[in-house]
Parts: structure tokens; C-alpha cells; sequence
């Protein structure tokens, strides 16, 4: 995967699961964009039931991250 997202900046990926972080909607749908044409050039496929999209916050990796930047799972903590 690292490969194939080179110097796409805007990506977190640790093995298959990736990130695409950006606050403003618009340059979202252009990293999107960038990101699909990378997948359909390697000959990579998503599966739709593992994505999700334009979430402000998601579990990562046992950590969350947020728009403000990484924080600890609440069930964790508790």
C-alpha cells in the first residue's frame, strides 16, 4: 500500500487500512478521487462494507482519531 499511495501526503496507511484526513469537504472528494485512481491503476479493489466515508472521527489501529488530531478509545480507558 505504500507503494501504491506514494506521495499522496493527505494518507495514513498501515498495511490495508488507510486513512484520508483532510478538514475541508471539497479537498476530501479530490483525495478520494486521487486515491480510486491509484486503486484502479494497481488493480485494487474496495471492499464497500469496510469503508466508511466523511466520518469525523474513527477507530484506528486501537487509538481514534479525530479531526483535532489521535486520542485513546474511551472503553479502553474505562
Amino acid at each position: 500500500m505504500d507503494r501504491v499511495l506514494v506521495n499522496l501526503g493527505f494518507t495514513k496507511c498501515y498495511i490495508f487500512n488507510i486513512i484520508i484526513q483532510n478538514l475541508i469537504p471539497q479537498d476530501y472528494m479530490q483525495h478520494l478521487q486521487k486515491v480510486f485512481d491509484r486503486f484502479k491503476e494497481h488493480n485494487l479493489k474496495l471492499h464497500f462494507c469496510k469503508c466508511q466515508f466523511f466520518e469525523v472521527q474513527v477507530e484506528y489501529m486501537g487509538h481514534m482519531t479525530y479531526l483535532s488530531g489521535l486520542g485513546v478509545e474511551k472503553k479502553k480507558v474505562d
